[in-house]
């Protein structure tokens, strides 16, 4: 009778060493042993020795939750290091800062926008010179300084490698960028202005006569002849223009300022008539240019 007592305790203790194996993925080594050592009471033991186990065992859960908020902590803090919140979403646009804001504002947002690439705020630093206020004026003055002194080094460098390879392209090319960049820039006196004009304009022809152009070449040529007062030329370039881009929007809107500033009103709403015939889909710009100058004709 003890015989078959042990049989079947012992079935009963495998089965139940085997669960509680599989459960703990391995970790019940001492409750198998237990189990398996002390006939009848190794049961209840190992039962009793797992439950008091769990009860104190910190739980491995909770520690991993834990460890992952920790880090999910620590990436949260890199972010907010790199991205200052409140600054990014109280950023107001600089044109009304100088407008609307307290001094402090501005000096602040002046500074922070030096701190980045000052060639691409000309506009902004020309507003922020003549600011009532005057230390944002002088935060200003001295960026525009910065920016002419950037600009010319670069211009310096350009002029001796297209002195020395005149027929280089890509040095021809680096010039007029050069050029083109610090007349941008403004800040100049009309003399020395004229003078950048003129040589960009050079420039330009040497380099669109090798057969190197693009829209953006002729718009900008014809504007530097127009501010340089050179009329005939830039019409001729308008003619050029229109004739190499003969769907282009942009020949056509170059060609009506021309005719406009030059009060040539035959042709200009000549050209108003060539527009609106055009076999593309004109953009909503030029469509308003059409709709206002067919309704109310050429002032003066």
């Amino acid at each position: 009778m003890l015989d078959n007592a042990l049989l079947i305790y012992y079935i009963v203790a495998i089965v139940y060493s085997a669960y509680r194996l599989i459960r703990r993925n391995g970790e019940y080594a001492i409750g198998i042993c237990l189990t398996l050592l002390l006939p009848f009471g190794g049961i209840l033991l190992s039962w009793l020795t797992e439950t008091l186990r769990r009860r104190f065992e910190p739980n491995a859960n909770l520690d991993r939750f834990q460890s992952l908020t920790e880090v999910e902590e620590n990436i949260r803090e890199r972010i907010y290091q790199q991205v200052d919140v409140e600054k990014e979403t109280n950023i107001v646009p600089m044109e009304e800062a100088l407008v609307v804001n307290d001094h402090m504002t501005r000096r602040r947002l002046l500074l922070d926008m030096l701190k980045g690439d000052i060639d691409e705020y000309a506009s902004l630093l020309e507003q922020a010179v003549n600011n009532e206020d005057t230390e944002t004026s002088h935060y200003a003055v001295s960026a525009v300084l910065e920016m002419k002194r950037k600009l010319q080094v670069k211009l310096q460098q350009a002029a001796v490698e297209y002195d020395r390879q005149p027929d280089n392209l890509e040095s021809a090319a680096k010039y007029a960028g050069a050029l083109s960049q610090l007349i941008a820039g403004g800040f100049m006196d009309i003399r020395t202005k004229r003078g950048y004009l003129s040589s960009y304009i050079e420039v330009l022809d040497k380099i669109m006569n090798e057969g190197y152009y693009d829209e953006t070449m002729y718009r900008n040529k014809i504007d530097c002849e127009m501010e340089l007062g050179q009329y005939e030329r830039a019409i001729k370039d308008c003619d050029k223009f229109r004739e190499m881009y003969p769907t282009s929007e942009q020949a056509y809107l170059s060609s009506l300022r021309v005719y406009y500033e030059l009060k040539r009103r035959e042709r200009f709403f000549g050209l108003l008539e060539e527009l609106r015939s055009l076999p593309i889909r004109l953009s909503h710009d030029t469509q308003s240019v059409l709709q206002y100058w067919t309704g109310s004709g050429v002032a003066g």
